[in-house]
């Protein structure tokens, strides 16, 4: 019973940590779209 709860809890720390690590790559790839959405707008800005 207390070695399926070790398990359980490691089991859990590596999905945090995977849903985390998911979190912050959605994040940079948000703040990546942004900033290129921004510089085309800009781009569009200048040529005309």
């Amino acid at each position: 019973m207390h070695k399926t709860l070790v398990v359980a809890r490691k089991e859990t720390k590596a999905l945090m940590r995977t849903k985390s690590t998911m979190l912050i790559g959605l994040a940079f790839a948000f703040f990546f779209s942004l900033l290129y959405s921004l510089a085309v707008i800009k781009g569009k800005d200048s040529a005309s």
